[in-house]
Parts: C-alpha cells; sequence; structure tokens
C-alpha cells in the first residue's frame, strides 16, 4: 500500500510535467514561426555570439534555467537555475539545482497533502550544428514519500542518468530559449520524471 501511494504521487507529478512540456512545445513553435527574422539572422551570420572568441574566464560563463507553475486544486512549483562554463566552442559543462513543490488539495483533508522535492545535477552539452546539441546529464533528487493517508514516512534518493539533446533559439546575441528531449536511462517506480522528459529553459550568457 505505501509503495502503491508513492507511485500514485509520482503520476501526479507526470502529469503536471507533460502539461508543462506541452505548454513549453507550443510556446517554442509559436515564437520561431512569429519571429522569423531571428532564425534567419542567427542562420546566416557566420560568428554567432556563441561561437565567437572569448579571451577571458567570464566570457566563457553562462546561466539561465527553467521555472514551472501551476496553480489550483494541484499546485506545481518547479525551479532550475543553472551555471555552465564553455570548455571549447562547442562543448560545455556545468551544474544544476532543482526544487519542486507539489501541493495536492482533496476534498476530504485527510487525503490532502504537499512535498517538497529538491536537489542537483552536474552535466555537459556538445554543439553539433549552431542550433542543436546533445545533452547528457546526472541528477540526484531527495523526494518525500508517504503512506496512503499522506503521512510523511521519510525521504529516499533518486539518482536519474539523463541523455538526449535540444533546439535552441536565439533571442539575441546573448541569450536564448532551449526545447530539450531526454530520456532517464535509470528510470524506476520512484522516479519523478516519466520518458520521455521535455524540458525548457532560457540562457544567458555573462
Amino acid at each position: 500500500m505505501k509503495r502503491l501511494e508513492i507511485i500514485q504521487i509520482h503520476r501526479s507529478k507526470i502529469i503536471l510535467h507533460k502539461r508543462i512540456g506541452f505548454l513549453a512545445i507550443f510556446f517554442l513553435v509559436n515564437f520561431i514561426i512569429t519571429n522569423p527574422a531571428n532564425s534567419q539572422d542567427f542562420a546566416t551570420t557566420p560568428q554567432s555570439h556563441i561561437n565567437a572568441p572569448r579571451d577571458n574566464f567570464w566570457d566563457r560563463v553562462y546561466t539561465g534555467g527553467g521555472i514551472g507553475l501551476q496553480f489550483g486544486s494541484q499546485t506545481f512549483i518547479n525551479v532550475s537555475p543553472l551555471i555552465g562554463y564553455r570548455l571549447t566552442e562547442k562543448f560545455s559543462v556545468g551544474l544544476s539545482a532543482t526544487y519542486l513543490y507539489y501541493r495536492y488539495k482533496d476534498y476530504n483533508p485527510a487525503y490532502s497533502f504537499s512535498s517538497n522535492t529538491y536537489g542537483g545535477s552536474v552535466f555537459s552539452r556538445y554543439l553539433i550544428f549552431e542550433n542543436l546539441f546533445a545533452h547528457v546529464e546526472y541528477e540526484v533528487l531527495r523526494l518525500e514519500a508517504r503512506d496512503n493517508v499522506s503521512r510523511l514516512l521519510g525521504t529516499k534518493d533518486i539518482t536519474s542518468v539523463l541523455v538526449g539533446g535540444g533546439y535552441r533559439q536565439m533571442l539575441g546575441d546573448r541569450s536564448s530559449i532551449n526545447l530539450m528531449l531526454l530520456y532517464n536511462l535509470n528510470e524506476t517506480t520512484y522516479s519523478p520524471y516519466q520518458n520521455p522528459i521535455i524540458r525548457i529553459s532560457f540562457g544567458i550568457g555573462i
């Protein structure tokens, strides 16, 4: 029964992740369609900002991350900042932190609950083409386990090995919006994500 309840909690989270993923795809496609000039300028520029020569440490540093929000009977808040460093013009590594807040409000207060999931990851990216990149990530998250009446049983550490790729749309010389499609090689019944994983994030060069 305890295991079933944990799985049910994760399924609720998965539904929320999918809704955010569909909104992310709609937003990105709509942006590309309604802003053809940005895509054309980036594609025809021989040296974009990402590929421009970098003479010092801070020229190679970039920041960004993603935010997800949903409110109502099911409240979902996701904050995932990141910082990266370009070792070469095509290869970069970085660190990311993740915080997930989930609250379910039931007509029966005994079944209402909230949970907190937090952790971090290390990642690397390789720029295949100007707009396409490969992504590999190792993530560790600590989540809360509850019984069938929403009583907290303790915490559990979950590791994920994420591989995949993404597409970036430049929003200017030093910022971009990124859409990624990832696959968790270590998916279990306790994993906070269900394959395939869709992410949307922003990147800003310092």
